[in-house]
């Protein structure tokens, strides 16, 4: 493993994989593992539901990033992805997600 194959990046600096090696080398071999992030918000009394969220693909060099609204059964949902590798960031065409520490 060199450092010019698996780049450092800047979630190196985050808790978001339990792995001693760069966040941009997999420990796992399985073509489906994926880490991410996902929130959600609910309001029962008018029938509101909002989940949002992004998963990593490492194996298979894939971001993506969801978006679903569900109001009184009726539900709408966007998915977006791209290549990860090329641009280790969390926007994916419009979607973008910042963490900001205080």
């Amino acid at each position: 493993m060199s450092g010019e194959d698996y780049p450092l990046t800047k979630y190196d600096d985050f808790p978001v994989h339990q792995s001693p090696y760069p966040f941009s080398y997999t420990p796992a071999t399985d073509y489906s593992f994926d880490e991410g992030y996902m929130w959600g918000a609910v309001n029962p009394g008018a029938g509101l539901y909002l989940l949002t969220g992004f998963r990593i693909t490492p194996n298979s060099d894939v971001i993506g990033v969801h978006a679903g609204l569900s109001r009184s059964g009726r539900q709408r949902t966007l998915r977006l992805s791209r290549e990860w590798r090329r641009q280790f960031d969390t926007t994916v065409g419009p979607y973008s997600v910042e963490i900001v520490e205080r």
